[in-house]
């Protein structure tokens, strides 16, 4: 094994297992769990963040221009790609 090839009759391929898969297929959910907890605090934050921003742009709409609810227009637009968030998050968008 001088030129980095295993040599011929040697035992470096080991056969697979059931044990092998099972670990893989461990393996394959922890790394999705982790997927999706990073999705939903993903969509938690967005989610705070907007309530935020409506509870900031609502009063200064009534207090500025209580004649013009200006205000609907950011809240259905962001809320529309909130909704797609969430769509995300739930893993509606995932591989088919």
């Amino acid at each position: 094994m001088t030129d980095g090839k295993p040599e011929t009759g040697s035992v470096d391929a080991v056969p697979k297992t059931a044990a092998d898969d099972a670990d893989a297929a461990a393996a394959d959910a922890a790394t999705a769990a982790r997927l999706a907890k990073r999705r939903l605090m993903g969509f938690g934050t967005h989610l705070v963040v907007f309530f935020a921003a409506m509870v900031v742009l609502v009063p200064i709409n009534f207090f500025v221009t209580p004649h013009n609810p200006w205000f609907v227009l950011p809240m259905v637009g962001w809320g529309s790609l909130l909704a797609l968030h969430a769509a995300y998050a739930m893993g509606l968008f995932g591989k088919p």
